[in-house]
């Protein structure tokens, strides 16, 4: 009997354990569940990185595809305002064109730049910003002056237009260079003649013409009773309307003065370069030089022989250079010889002095000789 106590003891000492089981169970399998959630987590992120590299590259590129939709908008937007001839404005631009982006006002300069590019490569021709409007009357410079210096020293008008940038000798070829054909060449023509010829006239008159005043000159081109534009109202309020010229109304005197001056448009458009070259071009020195005054000027050289005519020519087109340097405050080409002497001229040498002394003593002596006559006539009276 004892040993089959021991051997049964040893039996149920060696046998296994039912309460224990499952806590042995549950602990082999924890070790087994984890590497397989490990692994899950690893797939996962590995799946996440590549989702996000796949979608790295595409970004660019959806990005560059846009501003290239909004450069060509933009481009075509400042052709379209360059034909009607109204000013391209910032708010336009953010209107039409940004309208349906989510680039907003961020991506400007980009689309800007590339559009400048396009213009120049494909049209030659480049967006200039139009300069703001001067501030002329009292009330408007009090204006000016009463606000804070944020405003004020923004001084950018935030509107352009399109302006060649063709080489000098392909932008006066009429060959290449011809007005537009809408609504015909010969009305595109007459209406570039007419507000050039008018904005001549009031930069030669220290850029302002009285309305009386702008009156007397085209009744002398007839342009009072007819104009290929229309009547001359007509004309005066479609320049006023496109920017070339400004109607301004000046009542501080105590009376009423209307006057003319250069609008924001005729400045860039024209300028003071393009009426120098409209006086000249009509005194035959313009660089679409007429043929008759070319075979004048030839027919003098021919008669001096020895090319004296083509120093007369010089001397008057220097002459000419000098009143339009006077007259429109810029330095001309041919006007920098005349410059370039001026010292020469402030110390005459002693021939001029001895000339001039004699000069003087004629003029002085005929003075005397002319008043003892009118005295002898009134003594034989």
């Amino acid at each position: 009997m004892p040993a089959t106590k021991r051997r049964s003891g040893a039996i149920s000492r060696d046998g296994p354990n039912p309460a224990h089981e499952p806590e042995s169970e549950s602990e082999n399998d924890i070790p087994r569940t984890q590497p397989t959630r490990r692994r899950r987590r690893s797939s996962s992120s590995s799946s996440a990185d590549a989702s996000s590299a796949s979608s790295a590259p595409s970004e660019p590129s959806t990005s560059h595809v846009q501003i290239n939709t909004l450069i060509k908008k933009l481009v075509r937007l400042a052709l379209s305002t360059e034909y009607s001839r109204t000013p391209l404005r910032r708010t336009d631009i953010t209107a039409k064109v940004f309208k349906e982006s989510n680039a907003g006002g961020r991506g400007f300069k980009a689309v800007f730049d590339g559009a400048q590019q396009t213009l120049k490569d494909t049209f030659g021709m480049q967006l200039v910003e139009l300069p703001s409007r001067e501030k002329t009357t009292i009330k408007d410079r009090r204006n000016q002056a009463a606000q804070t210096k944020s405003s004020a020293s923004s001084t950018s008008s935030k509107a352009w237009i399109l302006v060649s940038v063709l080489p000098a000798e392909l932008k006066t070829n009429p060959d290449i260079v011809q007005p537009a054909r809408a609504p015909s060449v010969e009305t595109e023509a007459s209406y570039t003649a007419l507000y050039t010829f008018i904005l001549s006239l009031i930069y030669l008159n220290n850029n302002s013409l009285t309305e009386q005043k702008l009156e007397r000159y085209l009744k002398r081109v007839n342009a009072d009773t007819f104009t290929p534009c229309g009547s001359l109202e007509k004309l005066l309020q479609r320049m006023i309307r496109e920017g070339y010229v400004e109607k301004r109304r000046d009542t501080s005197s105590g009376e009423e003065v209307v006057e003319f001056a250069p609008g924001p448009r005729g400045k860039v458009e024209v300028g003071v370069r393009g009426v120098a070259g409209l006086v000249r071009s009509v005194y035959g020195y313009g660089a679409v030089s007429s043929s008759k005054g070319k075979g004048h000027r030839d027919g003098e050289d021919g008669e001096d022989g020895g090319g004296g005519g083509r120093g007369v020519v010089k001397t008057e087109e220097d002459e000419l250079n000098a009143r339009l340097s006077r007259s429109l405050g810029i330095k001309l080409a041919g006007d920098k010889a005349r410059h370039g002497d001026q010292e020469a001229e402030a110390e005459p040498s002693e021939d001029e002095l001895a000339a001039e002394e004699e000069s003087t003593r004629t003029l002085t002596q005929a003075g005397a000789s002319r008043q003892r006559l009118q005295r002898s006539m009134r003594a034989g009276r």
